[in-house]
């Protein structure tokens, strides 16, 4: 009842007959599979900035020449343009959303627009000013914290920089400003990347969250790139995760958390119907349109360009035509476990297929990038567009390439 109770409140804050007219226009737009939908897209994935002050083990980066930081101003007219027909506004991709410095000026203004906000964190920037002004703002409805063991030396080998002991404090100190307060926002959960290395601790996870105040775990496979070992995948260790994923819905009913789990690849091989490329669009910080987590790098085209002009595009218009074919426009398509389930090898290491991730044409597209280096370059190019705004003070040249920002 309870559950119900802030669903019905969720669907109540977020009405309005332009957003429920676009999801029914929507709906029956992508089951038609209509290929240039007057219908906008349903959920966002709005990159506030490609830096992070963590360097995982797992995390791959797209390198963005022009920006590496999301101009405000531009997320503005992103707002005005795409917030009143979107259900789901989050905040999960590039890097860490708190290193932003109008981060919650982006969650207010997607609050005014009555749109679900989500972001997801490692959590090592939620310090207790931060616990205050979400706990008052009631903005972000959904927190997830990307945790990956249920012990320090796990988490701190993953997640390079982290300190296992803070970003706990740090959660629990976010659940405690909330029941002080009594307010229901935002609501804490854990993202879990599984591999071979950190399974056994999965059910452990169950437990810690609880003690945090976290109410879920929502636990994905890891798609390996770069110099990952893709002997870590549990594509090849199925009876394994079986065991554990087992174990680990028993400890979740134990301790009353809500866990999503994958499905196995063995029961997961029936093709699907895709619907992505209706209903999903993320933009980068530099304005750049993609149609799917998986089209890592390949743009569709630019936000500033006229979103109608791209959304409604011949890229747009290609990728959809095809999905369902045996040649798709996109050609990771055939291999993707939205389309095929996670039945197949190539939906857990891209290099099988690294070609497949852009379209068949000569135009330069986006490549990935270490993390390391990318957070570098992040940092740059954000002592460089601080230094213009006040040249007065220019940041010094040794200043610490991983300094955190302030967060407004």
């Amino acid at each position: 009842m309870h559950n119900l109770l802030h669903k019905f409140g969720d669907a109540a804050r977020s009405f309005s007959f332009r957003r429920y007219g676009n999801v029914a226009l929507n709906l029956i737009e992508r089951r038609l599979r209509v290929t240039r939908p007057w219908s906008y897209p349903l959920l966002l994935d709005i990159v506030l900035t490609k830096a992070c002050n963590l360097n995982c083990t797992f995390c791959i980066s797209s390198t963005v020449e022009t920006s590496r930081w999301l101009d405000f101003h531009r997320y503005e007219r992103i707002a005005r343009r795409l917030f009143p027909y979107a259900r789901n506004v989050s905040f999960c991709s590039g890097g860490e959303p708190l290193l932003y410095s109008h981060v919650r000026d982006a969650l207010r203004l997607a609050n005014r627009h009555r749109v679900k906000t989500l972001m997801v964190s490692n959590g090592m920037l939620l310090e207790d000013e931060v616990c205050r002004w979400m706990t008052a703002d009631q903005s972000l409805r959904n927190y997830y914290l990307s945790f990956d063991g249920s012990t320090r030396e796990t988490v701190e080998r993953i997640r390079r920089g982290a300190s296992f002991d803070r970003i706990v404090e740090n959660v629990t100190n976010l659940h405690r400003h909330k029941t002080d307060a009594r307010v229901a926002l935002p609501r804490l959960g854990i993202r879990y990347s599984v591999m071979k290395q950190n399974v056994a601790e999965l059910p452990g996870v169950c437990k810690l969250a609880k003690s945090m105040g976290a109410s879920s775990v929502v636990v994905s496979f890891v798609n390996f790139a770069n110099e990952m070992d893709v002997q870590d995948s549990l594509y090849r260790e199925q009876d394994l995760a079986a065991e554990v994923f087992a174990e680990t819905r028993a400890r979740a009913a134990e301790h009353g958390i809500t866990v999503e789990l994958p499905p196995l690849p063995r029961d997961d091989g029936d093709p699907r119907r895709c619907v992505e490329p209706w209903r999903f669009v993320q933009i980068d910080t530099d304005g750049t349109v993609r149609f799917c987590y998986r089209a890592w790098v390949q743009t569709m085209g630019r936000f500033d360009e006229g979103f109608g002009r791209v959304w409604r595009g011949e890229q747009y218009a290609n990728v959809r035509a095809t999905l369902d074919g045996q040649s798709p426009y996109f050609p990771y398509c055939q291999f993707c476990s939205e389309c095929r389930g996670t039945n197949n090898e190539a939906a857990h290491d891209q290099r099988l297929h690294a070609a497949a991730y852009s379209f068949d044409r000569a135009e330069p597209q986006l490549e990935f990038n270490n993390r390391g280096e990318e957070n570098r370059l992040a940092f740059k190019a954000r002592r460089q567009e601080l230094a213009a705004e006040l040249p007065e003070q220019p940041p010094a040249v040794d200043e610490p390439l991983e300094e955190e920002l302030p967060v407004r």
